[in-house]
């Protein structure tokens, strides 16, 4: 029988440290992502304060990205490409305040509109680098003139 010694230990290893390597398991992330900004509007009137959240959808690779809204606009760091779910949050205050765990704070409300609460699907593509999203409250209806 061979005795096994450090040596030998030693080269099994480093030769699964190669494999893995090579398999891709150590490499980093498999999958693409861009920078994005852009302005965020709600019935033509910039969010002052909000957040973002990039979703990929299931099955698309990647993780989730978060970003703050500030004064209607946004800059969001490694935002998966391909299909993404987005969400919004968007506030403001009531100028109402209230007590919570004994510190007066302001009230706030969200100002989302009720369609986009579930959040929206976007295609992000390869090297995009702005996304405005410009909602609305009311349904935006095109009227053909009669003829």
């Amino acid at each position: 029988m061979e005795k096994i010694t450090l040596k030998k230990i030693s080269y099994v290893i480093v030769l699964l440290f190669v494999v893995l390597l090579l398999s891709g398991c150590l490499s980093g992330s498999s999958y693409q992502t861009t920078d994005l900004d852009g302005v965020v509007t709600i019935d033509g009137v910039p969010v002052n304060d909000g957040m973002l959240s990039f979703a990929p959808t299931s099955g698309a690779g990647g993780r989730g990205v978060r970003t703050n809204i500030v004064a209607g606009k946004y800059t969001a760091k490694k935002v998966p490409v391909g299909e993404v779910d987005v969400t919004f949050t968007a506030v403001k205050k009531t100028g109402k305040k209230f007590q919570a765990m004994g510190v007066e704070v302001d009230e706030q409300i969200s100002i989302v509109p009720e369609k986009y609460k579930e959040g929206i699907k976007i295609e992000i593509i390869t090297g995009q680098k702005k996304h405005d999203f410009i909602l609305t409250s009311t349904p935006i209806s095109i009227t053909t003139p009669e003829k």
